[in-house]
Protein backbone atom coordinates (compact mmCIF):
# COMPACT_ATOMS: atom_id res chain seq x y z
CA UNK A 1 0.00 0.00 0.00
CA UNK A 2 1.48 3.08 -1.23
CA UNK A 3 1.94 5.79 1.93
CA UNK A 4 0.52 9.08 1.33
CA UNK A 5 2.40 12.02 3.34
CA UNK A 6 0.52 13.13 6.26
CA UNK A 7 0.07 17.06 5.26
CA UNK A 8 -1.76 16.02 1.66
CA UNK A 9 -4.69 13.20 2.91
CA UNK A 10 -7.63 14.56 2.67
CA UNK A 11 -9.12 17.45 4.22
CA UNK A 12 -5.95 18.39 5.57
CA UNK A 13 -5.46 21.95 5.07
CA UNK A 14 -2.07 21.87 2.46
CA UNK A 15 -4.59 21.59 -0.19
CA UNK A 16 -6.45 24.52 -0.26
CA UNK A 17 -3.53 26.46 0.38
CA UNK A 18 -1.82 25.13 -2.81
CA UNK A 19 -4.25 25.64 -4.91
CA UNK A 20 -4.72 29.29 -3.37
CA UNK A 21 -0.83 29.55 -4.29
CA UNK A 22 -0.75 28.39 -7.71
CA UNK A 23 -4.02 30.40 -8.83
CA UNK A 24 -2.54 34.09 -7.29
CA UNK A 25 0.67 33.13 -9.04
CA UNK A 26 -1.24 32.69 -12.17
CA UNK A 27 -3.00 35.84 -12.27
CA UNK A 28 0.21 37.82 -11.00
CA UNK A 29 1.91 36.63 -13.87
CA UNK A 30 0.96 37.56 -17.51
CA UNK A 31 0.84 35.59 -19.83
CA UNK A 32 3.49 35.52 -23.14
CA UNK A 33 1.23 35.66 -25.92
CA UNK A 34 2.01 36.65 -29.20
CA UNK A 35 -0.08 39.94 -28.75
CA UNK A 36 2.99 41.10 -26.83
CA UNK A 37 4.79 41.77 -30.19
CA UNK A 38 2.15 42.76 -31.96
CA UNK A 39 2.98 45.99 -33.48
CA UNK A 40 0.15 49.72 -32.32
CA UNK A 41 -1.37 50.74 -35.55
CA UNK A 42 0.27 53.98 -35.50
CA UNK A 43 -0.32 57.14 -38.48
CA UNK A 44 2.13 59.76 -38.95
CA UNK A 45 0.21 63.46 -39.41
CA UNK A 46 0.90 67.06 -40.62
CA UNK A 47 -0.97 70.24 -40.29
CA UNK A 48 -3.96 69.99 -42.59
CA UNK A 49 -2.40 73.06 -45.23
CA UNK A 50 1.08 71.10 -45.12
CA UNK A 51 1.39 70.34 -48.96
CA UNK A 52 3.50 67.44 -48.43
CA UNK A 53 1.78 64.07 -49.21
CA UNK A 54 4.27 61.12 -48.35
CA UNK A 55 7.83 61.08 -46.71
CA UNK A 56 10.31 57.80 -46.98
CA UNK A 57 11.32 56.19 -43.73
CA UNK A 58 14.80 57.83 -44.64
CA UNK A 59 13.76 61.69 -44.26
CA UNK A 60 10.92 60.65 -41.24
CA UNK A 61 13.93 59.35 -39.85
CA UNK A 62 16.22 62.85 -40.91
CA UNK A 63 13.06 64.97 -39.78
CA UNK A 64 12.92 63.05 -36.44
CA UNK A 65 16.58 63.63 -35.56
CA UNK A 66 16.56 66.63 -36.40
CA UNK A 67 18.90 66.66 -39.20
CA UNK A 68 16.15 67.70 -41.95
CA UNK A 69 15.06 71.31 -40.86
CA UNK A 70 12.34 72.37 -43.74
CA UNK A 71 9.90 71.03 -46.00
CA UNK A 72 10.29 71.52 -49.77
CA UNK A 73 8.58 74.96 -49.48
CA UNK A 74 11.21 76.20 -46.63
CA UNK A 75 8.64 76.32 -43.71
CA UNK A 76 10.46 75.16 -40.91
CA UNK A 77 9.60 71.07 -39.77
CA UNK A 78 8.36 70.84 -35.87
CA UNK A 79 8.76 67.40 -35.46
CA UNK A 80 6.52 65.80 -32.45
CA UNK A 81 7.52 63.13 -30.37
CA UNK A 82 5.47 60.87 -27.98
CA UNK A 83 7.29 59.90 -24.35
CA UNK A 84 9.50 56.97 -24.74
CA UNK A 85 6.75 54.74 -22.58
CA UNK A 86 3.70 55.20 -25.43
CA UNK A 87 3.29 52.05 -27.33
CA UNK A 88 2.65 54.25 -30.17
CA UNK A 89 6.24 55.72 -30.11
CA UNK A 90 7.71 51.92 -29.71
CA UNK A 91 5.45 51.07 -32.52
CA UNK A 92 6.84 54.21 -34.80
CA UNK A 93 10.08 53.41 -33.58
CA UNK A 94 10.74 50.44 -35.24
CA UNK A 95 8.47 50.41 -38.36
CA UNK A 96 9.46 54.10 -39.65
CA UNK A 97 13.19 54.76 -37.94
CA UNK A 98 14.22 51.25 -37.49
CA UNK A 99 15.59 51.28 -34.32
CA UNK A 100 14.62 50.69 -30.55
CA UNK A 101 12.85 53.89 -28.59
CA UNK A 102 16.20 52.99 -25.96
CA UNK A 103 18.03 53.31 -29.19
CA UNK A 104 17.16 56.65 -29.93
CA UNK A 105 16.73 57.56 -26.60
CA UNK A 106 20.75 57.02 -26.48
CA UNK A 107 21.38 59.05 -29.68
CA UNK A 108 19.06 61.86 -27.98
CA UNK A 109 21.61 61.65 -24.87
CA UNK A 110 24.63 61.62 -26.92
CA UNK A 111 23.32 64.56 -29.09
CA UNK A 112 22.85 66.81 -25.74
CA UNK A 113 25.84 65.86 -24.21
CA UNK A 114 27.71 67.19 -27.29
CA UNK A 115 25.97 70.54 -27.25
CA UNK A 116 24.59 69.54 -31.35
CA UNK A 117 20.88 69.31 -30.79
CA UNK A 118 17.77 68.65 -28.32
CA UNK A 119 15.36 66.29 -29.23
CA UNK A 120 12.10 66.82 -30.68
CA UNK A 121 9.38 68.33 -28.38
CA UNK A 122 7.25 65.44 -26.86
CA UNK A 123 3.14 65.36 -26.03
CA UNK A 124 1.82 63.47 -23.67
CA UNK A 125 -0.34 61.52 -25.78
CA UNK A 126 -2.20 61.56 -29.22
CA UNK A 127 -4.66 64.42 -28.04
CA UNK A 128 -1.65 66.86 -27.10
CA UNK A 129 -0.18 65.75 -30.98
CA UNK A 130 -3.09 66.56 -32.43
CA UNK A 131 -3.52 69.90 -31.03
CA UNK A 132 0.10 70.99 -31.29
CA UNK A 133 0.04 69.75 -35.44
CA UNK A 134 -2.73 71.30 -35.54
CA UNK A 135 -1.66 74.97 -34.53
CA UNK A 136 1.63 74.33 -36.07
CA UNK A 137 1.89 74.85 -40.22
CA UNK A 138 5.53 73.13 -40.11
CA UNK A 139 5.11 69.93 -37.69
CA UNK A 140 4.64 66.76 -38.41
CA UNK A 141 3.99 63.91 -35.82
CA UNK A 142 2.53 60.52 -35.12
CA UNK A 143 -0.79 58.82 -33.59
CA UNK A 144 -2.61 55.82 -32.86
CA UNK A 145 -5.01 55.22 -35.40
CA UNK A 146 -8.18 55.00 -33.45
CA UNK A 147 -7.45 58.63 -33.10
CA UNK A 148 -8.13 59.98 -36.25
CA UNK A 149 -9.90 61.90 -38.00
CA UNK A 150 -9.03 64.98 -36.54
CA UNK A 151 -9.56 68.34 -37.13
CA UNK A 152 -6.59 70.79 -38.63
CA UNK A 153 -4.24 67.66 -39.29
CA UNK A 154 -4.16 64.97 -42.36
CA UNK A 155 -2.02 62.20 -42.67
CA UNK A 156 0.99 62.04 -45.07
CA UNK A 157 1.82 58.06 -46.25
CA UNK A 158 5.33 56.87 -44.87
CA UNK A 159 7.00 54.98 -47.64
CA UNK A 160 9.89 52.76 -47.48
CA UNK A 161 12.90 54.11 -49.14
CA UNK A 162 14.48 52.49 -52.21
CA UNK A 163 13.28 49.34 -54.02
Amino acid sequence: MAHKPANLERGSPAIPILLLTLAAWLLAVPPATAAADDEVCFAVIVHSENPVEAVDSKEMSRIMTRKMRRWPDETQIVPIDQPPQAETRRSFSKEVLGRSVSAIEAFWQRQIFSGRAVPPEQRKGDAEVIATVSATPGAIGYVGCRSLPAEGVRTVEVTREGP
